[in-house]
């Protein structure tokens, strides 16, 4: 496809701190590193004696260099372990980002797309409103990996997901449903509604796909989602209907 260049070897990435821009150190590895005058810690140390003894509404100069002493170790620890807690948010924060991310499309892992899914699912329960789902499929893409290798397929695929995108609201939601598989929850939307939708949005990107693949289909299928649907149950249900409609 003209229109897109080639996707780039993924590389691992290390988490960054939005607020420097650089990858991120913990604390330990700052410290180790010096990047701390000692004046500033020494200063710290009496801040923190000096925080104590306001609360106990006792004047610093009252408490006796023994007890201030253990007060400093204690705040020593207690610092230690909030910038843990802290590296140990971060991290899990990237973790979560990284885990709702498909590896190479543009759009949500299927992880993410069943948990938006199961949320719609409860939603749509409390404000009685019609939502759906399509899954989408490329065919004659094996063909395609067979003859040409796996990073023209994933191309194909990546330039597929980005067209769609181009196509849905903001409101709809879209993601992996693993392998070549795309997913839609189109909300507040009926069957028909969505039907059309899915019509339109299928043969235009299909008309796109075929100017350099004549051999490439996409096929859909459609679920109306209940309230009493699992996600398992909603995936089976509209792949159930693609197949119906080969």
């Amino acid at each position: 496809m003209s229109d897109v260049t080639p996707s780039k070897a993924v590389t691992q990435v290390s988490p960054t701190d939005p607020k420097k821009g650089r990858s991120y150190e913990s604390p330990e590895q700052k410290d180790a590193e010096g990047d701390e005058p000692p004046h500033e810690e020494a200063h710290d140390e009496k801040r923190q004696v000096g925080d104590i003894a306001l609360v106990l509404g006792v004047p610093a100069a009252d408490i006796p260099p023994a007890i201030q002493d253990g007060l400093k170790t204690v705040m020593n620890e207690f610092e230690r372990q909030r910038r843990e807690l802290e590296s140990l948010r971060k991290r899990i924060v990237f973790l979560e980002k990284k885990y709702d991310t498909h590896p190479f499309l543009p759009i949500m892992s299927r992880y993410a797309l069943e948990s938006a899914l199961a949320k719609v699912v409860n939603r749509s329960d409390q404000a009685q409103t019609e939502n759906c789902f399509v899954c989408v499929q490329l065919e004659g893409l094996e063909a395609i990996r067979r003859s040409e290798g796996l990073p023209v397929a994933d191309l194909i695929v990546t330039n597929t997901a980005n067209l769609m995108k181009t196509e849905l609201r903001a409101s709809d939601i879209m993601g992996s449903m693993g392998g070549y598989g795309l997913g839609i929850i189109f909300t507040v939307t009926s069957f028909d509604g969505t039907e059309e939708k899915a019509e339109i949005l299928v043969s235009k990107i299909e008309r796109r796909l075929q100017e350099t693949y004549v051999a490439l289909r996409l096929v859909y299928g459609i679920h109306l989602i209940q309230p009493s649907d699992t996600v398992t149950q909603i995936f089976a249900a509209a792949d159930t209907d693609l197949r119906k409609r080969r």
